[in-house]
């Protein structure tokens, strides 16, 4: 529900031409999404594990 909730939030900023607020809606929605997937590598993370940049 709270994902519908932004995804529609998201479709009203972008028509209203609020950038910002599109930002931060479509920050909050894959960050949600990526909570709830359980296979989801954060490649940024696996380098810093092995050393590499």
């Amino acid at each position: 529900m709270v994902e519908e909730a932004l995804a529609e939030a998201l479709r009203g900023a972008t028509l209203a031409g609020r950038w910002d607020v599109v930002g931060q809606l479509a920050r909050e929605l894959e960050a949600r999404r990526q909570t709830q997937s359980a296979n989801v590598v954060h490649l940024s993370a696996e380098r810093v594990k092995r050393g590499a940049s």
